[in-house]
This record gives C-alpha cells, sequence and structure tokens, in this order.
C-alpha cells in the first residue's frame, strides 16, 4: 500500500510577488499539480516549501 502525503495548504492562501503561498510556501504550480504528483515529488516539494517559508520568516526580520 502507498502511503499518504498529507496536503501541507494550512487555508491561508495568499500568494507573494515570487508567486509563492504564504500559508504553505508552495508556488503556484505546486499547489495545481499536487493531486497528480507522486509521493516523492510531493517530499521534495515540502522540502523546498518549508525553506522557501523559512526565508520568508527571515527576510521578514
Amino acid at each position: 500500500m502507498t502511503e499518504h502525503i498529507k496536503n501541507p495548504c494550512i487555508g491561508y492562501c495568499l500568494l507573494n510577488q515570487d508567486n509563492i503561498c504564504g500559508g504553505c510556501g508552495r508556488t503556484k504550480d505546486e499547489r495545481t499539480d499536487w493531486i497528480f504528483l507522486n509521493n516523492d515529488e510531493k517530499l521534495t516539494i515540502i522540502e523546498n516549501s518549508e525553506k522557501r517559508l523559512a526565508e520568508i520568516k527571515q527576510a521578514e526580520k
């Protein structure tokens, strides 16, 4: 059985000037494509989105 990767959306969907969601850190395309991706792709997106969110928070300081 394939493991289910939970959608990282937290319901705060506001894209910044770089088309990055302020809630989950995914790009517009990553959000749209999520349901079509395999688990490896989803895990990569989650890893990248966490880095993006950290960078956004750091820049806000």
